[in-house]
């Protein structure tokens, strides 16, 4: 399965991103060789992390399952291919003033919570084991923090 991390910040914790960056790179390393099924090849969490002002410019977006989706950017085509993803806010005011033990506690227990928009997933998709998924996050996210 491949997993990742999309990150959305503003001034004021660029010096935080890079654990941000750090854990989406070890997960994606943890989960690389695991297979859940052929219902969800991939997990991608939209980590929003901004100013108050700039709030309004940075909403939760639904949770998502694509099964196919081609498209091109810039003369680049990309191909989302069984794709789950969804977004979950950290506090802003904490990520900026904590120390990078209590962000990791906070990233993992946040990340944890956030599972519970797995059950967005339409009824008819049958062929992920969202359990073993779940129990494999939180192994790595604990033995992480």
């Amino acid at each position: 399965m491949k997993f990742a991390l999309a990150i959305e910040t503003s001034i004021g914790v660029e010096d935080r991103i890079n654990l941000i960056v750090d854990l989406s790179n070890e997960l994606t390393d943890y989960f690389l060789n695991r297979d859940y099924g052929e219902d969800v090849k991939r997990i991608v969490i939209g980590i929003i992390a901004v100013a108050p002002e700039f709030e309004q410019f940075s909403k939760i977006r639904k949770p998502k399952h694509t099964l196919y989706r081609k498209y091109s950017r810039d003369d680049i085509e990309f191909v989302e291919d069984k794709v789950f993803s969804f977004d979950l806010k950290i506090d802003y005011e904490s990520l900026k003033n904590q120390s990078d033990n209590e962000n990791k506690k906070m990233f993992a227990s946040e990340i944890l919570s956030s599972l519970s928009n797995l059950d967005a997933l339409p009824k008819k998709m049958k062929d992920f084991d969202r359990g073993q998924f779940t129990k494999d996050l939180e192994v790595f996210l604990l033995d992480w923090i």
